[in-house]
């Protein structure tokens, strides 16, 4: 479905309700909103069921985070920082890595992909620095990574079967900082003596894109607007939402008896 059809399917409900006129502008933003609203409902029972894992499918994407020399890290995908050549081509520039402890552990942290909602998983692969235990020096070794709560971080740094180690990586995420809208990610490795990070796969929920109708598209006969990230039965629901929004924000009593939205039980 095209962001011109949502509009118009948008505009037949509001007539039904003899709803107020309504501006372009004013219509973009519910739009947005309501795609917002949408997939933070799909996002709050995500897994819990084949039918929400595919609605919230058109989101899911990966991208690999390589270490560099200098502290530095180069997402493959996922754009965090890129330049664009005279021709057109896009280039991914590194991004700083930040190295220390924390909770007993060593510690990468990063910016998140530009891009980035929501984590679904992680694998880290890791090297061995020197001979330790039944790992060779030189061994790679590549392994999921568990969120680490908060809540029992002190706990597990202290607990031998569990503490974050070259086989056993943690993964959190902290505010970005005063520039960033998105959370810095740390992944815990234990002794970087030992071990240091070779690579990070991270797969992960994109941001739903903004979209909007301009007033050229709303008024050419040939429709050249953006297509939604959604099938269609996801935009029908879209558009009950921007309906609903809309007749709210105008206090329209008529709302009590309105098209209800489709609830997930």
């Amino acid at each position: 479905m095209t962001v011109k059809q949502a509009y118009e399917y948008s505009l037949m409900e509001l007539r039904k309700h003899k709803s107020p006129s309504l501006h372009l502008e004013d219509y973009n933003y519910y739009l947005n909103k309501g795609i917002q609203e949408y997939a933070n409902d799909r996002y709050s029972l995500f897994e819990t069921s084949q039918q929400l894992t595919d609605d919230l499918q058109p989101l899911m994407t990966s991208t690999l985070g390589t270490i560099l020399a200098g502290n530095k890290l180069q997402y493959t995908g996922g754009y965090v920082s890129s330049v664009t050549a005279l021709d057109g081509t896009v280039t991914e520039k590194p991004v700083d890595v930040t190295t220390g402890k924390r909770y007993g552990s060593d510690y990468y942290q990063f910016p998140s992909p530009k891009n980035y909602w929501h984590m679904t998983g992680s694998h880290v692969t890791t090297v061995s620095l020197r001979n330790h235990k039944c790992t060779p020096a030189g061994s790679e070794i590549n392994v999921p990574s568990k969120k680490l709560p908060i809540a029992i971080a002190n706990g597990i740094i202290n607990n031998g079967y569990l503490k974050p180690d070259g086989k056993r990586p943690y993964h959190l995420f902290t505010d970005g900082g005063l520039l960033s809208v998105k959370p810095d990610l740390i992944y815990l490795i234990g002794n970087s003596r030992l071990n240091v990070i070779k690579d990070i796969h991270i797969d992960y929920l994109k941001e739903p894109a903004t979209l909007a109708l301009t007033v050229t598209q709303r008024d050419t006969p040939v429709d050249t607007s953006d297509t939604f990230e959604f099938p269609e039965y996801a935009c029908n629901e879209i558009i009950k939402r921007v309906v609903k929004l809309i007749l709210e924000a105008s206090s329209d009593v008529r709302l009590n008896t309105h098209i209800p939205i489709n609830k997930t039980t």
